[in-house]
């Protein structure tokens, strides 16, 4: 049975922890700042994706344009980088790197993982492979994070994506 208050009932009697989940009705509202979520929850989810050429012939890391942005809602939290998706290079011997950088309230990008990709091919034919990279990351803040995907080749043409594949980039804030 519902208790009533009023002013005559004194709303000074009703006490700390006393109410019990049994008490809330089952389509009450309760705001999500009244909620503790355990340690490694996945607090939010922000992913994108491109099938665009990504191609280049620089011997200095170069942005691949894929990028996903952040916001942690606490210092605390990390984020699960996760890159997946479809590759093709050409031989010739060269040696393809990628390095993961991140920018934190638009500042310049930052490696926070370097060579995370280092293969030698010696051919003349064109050949392709899928590849995924998955990397936890403390940034340290509650200022928007992006997250980009950098590469280079020191020899011939380096293909980190081609049209006919689709790459995609995911960010998960988990609870620290």
């Amino acid at each position: 049975m519902p208790t009533e208050i009023s002013g005559s009932t004194g709303v000074n009697k009703i006490q700390d922890n006393t109410i019990v989940n049994a008490d809330i009705n089952s389509s009450a509202a309760i705001a999500g700042s009244k909620l503790v979520m355990p340690t490694g929850s996945i607090v939010q989810v922000v992913s994108t994706h491109s099938t665009a050429n990504m191609t280049t012939t620089s011997g200095s890391m170069v942005g691949t344009g894929l990028i996903a942005t952040i916001t942690p809602s606490s210092s605390s939290n990390k984020i699960l980088v996760t890159i997946a998706g479809g590759r093709t290079d050409v031989g010739h011997a060269h040696q393809p790197r990628a390095s993961l950088r991140s920018s934190i309230n638009g500042a310049s990008y930052t490696e926070i993982l370097t060579n995370i990709e280092e293969r030698t091919y010696t051919g003349t034919a064109y050949w392709g492979d899928a590849h995924a990279l998955t990397y936890l990351y403390s940034p340290n803040t509650t200022n928007s994070v992006a997250i980009q995907p950098y590469f280079m080749t020191n020899t011939s043409t380096h293909y980190y994506n081609t049209s006919s594949c689709s790459i995609g980039l995911t960010l998960m804030e988990i609870k620290g």
